[in-house]
């Protein structure tokens, strides 16, 4: 049976996703604050 029925317009092309942000290499600790500035709540807390 003949398709009398045009093909369907191709779909818009998707945006690239963006790539996840890389996790931190296990064991390396996280950067430490500079000296001789005020040290905040937040980062006091942990």
């Amino acid at each position: 049976m003949p398709d009398t029925h045009p093909n369907p317009p191709p779909p818009p092309p998707k945006p690239p996703e963006p790539e996840p942000p890389l996790d931190p290499p296990v064991g390396k600790p996280p950067p430490l604050p500079k000296p001789g500035g005020p040290i905040p709540e937040a980062d006091r807390a942990q």
